[in-house]
């Protein structure tokens, strides 16, 4: 028991030290009270203090960096993005303490009074294995997240339960002020539940996971629309940042709810290289891995084969909520290609598909509707349901139809007259990308080939492709057409009359 005791002491320390959390978190001794230092310097813009004890030879240095640094994410956060100011203490100047923490400890926020007065305390070199950024670059991101906190007092000082926002607004800042100092890709992805569980209610992760929904929502809407959610949380009645979120955004012609279904479905392709589509919303998703999937093989959950019609299907219900995603992604490994079809019935919710395979990336939103295409092994596709309501049952129907490689081909008009237009109608389930026909008279004789490539294939219904098969100069006669489809061939008799 003391064991566990211990641990959890470490962890809530750990947490704290680059947490808002901190200035009511006892165990941190820090935020009780002001450091008292010797030395101190006004930034340029004469806005910050930096305060400082001379104890080695580069440390005035590095508080004109801290001053510098300061003065940058001041100018881009009140000056560029339009925040409120910082709530001022009595000599109008905001303080930063440079202090010896321990390593890997960023630093702090530390409110002072109930008007929304704070103080910052950060790390005097950043030098130690538990940093994921040293140096000045980790100096820069900690005075840019922790400045954040004392901007976002001035909207509501104490968090209470909405420190998850607090955490992902300053995670968001950071790459704003320093873009290409990039700590916060691996520690977001450790330092929050979210990658590896992404199902979890919004309001359950600390938010150091959740810098990147900040991206989001500046791509969905504009570079605005965090500081009007800021301020919509400091008039909400309850003090409920997920309200407020969900506030603003309903004035966007969306919701909370939408939002998250898309936010995670994209995050599902993280880290691709070349993702040939509008599906990234910001470019660092190419440095983060993937939410975390629960992948199951889609042919499971099919007990009747059938090549014939969508007999073979299974069918899930789910109860979304407002504040969550759920879940369920498969693969195809035995039996295919085959046609899959997907139908959701949400009455007041979201379905959304993430698909994943060789020759295409996509979201598709099925809500109320049906998504037809065909699969192959090692494709993978995720569904994903939200919902407006606090408690919505979503049911997805999936069915399978295994593909035929059967091929039917149709030429007309037969007989042709000189100088009509041929067309070529094929019915296939199978891919088809493009085919070629040779051309012989009747007595075998090879006469020329016909290039039909950038073939429009259609699975469900006839393909077709329109060609001048003849030309004045050939005789009246009986023709044999060997169309190639790949590795398969069909032959045809057709009479040119001219």
């Amino acid at each position: 028991m003391k064991k566990h005791l211990i641990i959890a002491i470490f962890l809530n320390l750990l947490f704290c030290f680059r947490s808002i959390e901190c200035d009511h978190n006892l165990l941190n001794r820090s935020c009780i009270n002001r450091p008292t230092m010797e030395n101190f310097i006004i930034s340029p813009s004469e806005k910050f203090k930096i305060h400082y004890n001379n104890y080695y030879d580069e440390i005035d240095n590095f508080a004109f960096e801290v001053a510098l640094a300061a003065d940058s994410s001041r100018k881009v956060i009140v000056e560029e993005l339009g925040f409120r100011q910082e709530i001022s203490d009595d000599d109008g100047i905001y303080d930063i303490y440079i202090s010896q923490l321990p390593n890997g400890s960023y630093g702090w926020n530390c409110l002072e009074s109930d008007i929304g007065s704070s103080w910052i305390e950060i790390d005097d070199d950043y030098i130690g294995s538990s940093y994921k950024t040293s140096g000045l670059d980790a100096m820069r991101i900690s005075v840019a997240h922790e400045f954040f906190h004392a901007i976002q007092r001035a909207y509501v000082s104490i968090p209470g339960s909405n420190s998850y926002f607090y955490e992902l607004s300053s995670i968001w800042i950071e790459d704003l002020v320093y873009p290409d100092i990039n700590d916060y890709v691996e520690f977001s992805q450790i330092g929050d539940a979210y990658f590896d569980d992404p199902t979890l209610n919004f309001n359950q992760y600390n938010g150091y996971g959740l810098g990147l929904y900040g991206h989001y929502l500046d791509y969905k809407f504009s570079d605005n629309i965090l500081e009007r959610i800021w301020d919509y949380f400091s008039i909400e009645q309850e003090n409920n940042a997920l309200n407020a979120i969900n506030y603003v955004l309903v004035q966007e012609n969306s919701s909370f709810p939408e939002t998250w279904i898309d936010f995670n479905s994209r995050n599902i392709f993280n880290g691709i290289n070349q993702l040939n589509n509008d599906i990234y919303y910001y470019s660092d998703q190419i440095l983060f891995d993937p939410i975390n999937l629960n992948i199951l093989d889609i042919d499971d959950y099919f007990m009747l084969f059938n090549d014939n019609f969508f007999t073979h299907n299974f069918e899930f219900s789910t109860n979304s909520n407002n504040k969550s995603i759920d879940e369920r992604s498969f693969n195809f490994i035995e039996s295919f290609p085959a046609i899959i079809s997907f139908d959701s019935y949400p009455l007041n919710g979201y379905t959304f598909l993430a698909v994943k395979t060789d020759t295409r990336n996509e979201i598709i939103n099925i809500s109320n509707q049906n998504y037809v295409n065909t699969f192959n092994e090692g494709d993978i596709i995720s569904v994903l349901n939200s919902s407006n309501d606090s408690f919505e049952t979503i049911t997805t129907s999936i069915s399978k139809k295994n593909i035929s490689e059967f091929v039917t081909v149709d030429i007309f008009p037969n007989p042709i007259y000189s100088d009509q237009i041929t067309t070529l109608r094929i019915n296939s389930e199978a891919q088809i990308n493009e085919s070629t026909i040779d051309v012989y008279s009747v007595n075998g004789q090879y006469i020329k080939k016909i290039n039909l490539d950038n073939f429009t294939y259609n699975p469900f219904s006839y393909s077709k492709k329109d060609f001048k098969l003849f030309n004045k100069e050939m005789a009246n006669n009986i023709y044999l057409l060997k169309i190639n489809f790949g590795n398969r061939s069909i032959i045809k008799k057709v009479v040119y009359i001219k």
